[in-house]
């Protein structure tokens, strides 16, 4: 084989795996239309740890494709909501990792509902290490202080790992 079809290939197979130096997208709030905030916080109500997490939306949020990040690990995390799209689907994945030194968790809850104009979500992340599970139950208030709030039923999906960022990150469970 050739240099010139070695190194050709070589680029097809990075291209292929996702290795390419694909940029990841941070998310854009919404310029117009009607809008809904959201925000994530850790089980005790508090940002999370630099470096402890990433946070994922997605364009199409049924099969999550054309995923960006609406927090990357290397961000500071805050209280802060976040400007989204309401009055159609919205979809999220928390990418969270642990170590005990011998062996790395994962647990990335995906889930998916749709937001009303005008309303404050605050999903909040659990892992339990003894099960091994993760949750990412979400609630909703007419205000940002979170006062009389309701408990929201998204629906919850089963996250896939894609080969790009286009690729579809979630299925229907």
């Amino acid at each position: 084989m050739n240099n010139k079809l070695r190194i050709g290939l070589a680029i097809f197979f990075i291209y292929l795996t996702g290795c390419g130096g694909l940029k990841q997208q941070m998310y854009q709030s919404p310029m117009s239309g009607d809008v809904a905030y959201i925000r994530l916080l850790d089980k005790d109500g508090l940002p999370f740890p630099k470096n402890s997490i990433s946070v994922a939306t997605y364009a199409e949020p049924e099969t999550c494709t054309r995923r960006s990040f609406l927090l990357h690990y290397l961000q500071e995390p805050s209280l802060s909501y976040v400007k989204i799209k309401a009055g159609e689907p919205f979809s999220m994945s928390v990418h969270f990792g642990v170590s005990d030194g011998l062996m790395n968790t994962t647990c990335i809850p995906v889930i998916n509902f749709q937001p009303e104009a005008g309303r404050y979500y605050t999903a909040q992340f659990f892992y339990s290490r003894s099960e091994g599970s993760c949750y990412l139950p979400l609630k909703s208030s007419d205000s940002p202080s979170m006062g009389p709030f309701r408990i929201e039923k998204p629906r919850a999906m089963i996250f896939s790992n894609g080969f790009t960022e286009n690729s579809s990150f979630c299925k229907a469970k």
